[in-house]
């Protein structure tokens, strides 16, 4: 939440791949760092050696993917289709990545899910199973 707040506010932002946003890498919105105590300091550097212009600049492209990437609207579009995709028969959106969207499921329940087919889910001792419908 931090590196987003950063972004928001058009600050240059230092994060390591377990942030989870590789999309601020890849649009050269923040500069990598590593956990490792020795690897620390040659990753940090870069930012102390940068012109201000150039720090400026890594602000701005945060500020750019904040707009893009993590406004409201595609925040609730992208909601929206998850909340189809639970619904029976929705098909899975972009934003979900199958291994996640999937943990935890039953087998049945995962084939399901990712095949498109429909039925209806029922609680169960606490734990969702999977019951497909029979005819109409």
């Amino acid at each position: 939440m931090v590196i987003v707040e950063a972004w928001s506010h058009g600050k240059p932002v230092l994060m390591t791949a377990a942030c989870n946003l590789p999309e601020g890498l890849e649009s050269r919105a923040a500069i990598q760092i590593a956990y490792d105590r020795d690897e620390i300091v040659p990753r940090v550097q870069p930012l102390f050696t940068m012109s201000p212009v150039e720090r400026n600049e890594l602000g701005k492209q945060g500020l750019h993917l904040i707009s893009e990437e993590f406004s409201w609207d595609r925040i609730c579009a992208q909601m929206m289709a998850v909340s189809d995709w639970i619904l029976p028969g929705g098909a899975l959106p972009a934003t979900v990545c199958c291994a996640r969207a999937t943990a935890g499921l039953s087998r049945t329940t995962r084939s399901h899910r990712l095949t498109g087919r429909t039925g209806t889910m029922r609680e169960t001792n606490a734990s969702a199973r999977f019951s497909p419908h029979v005819g109409t």
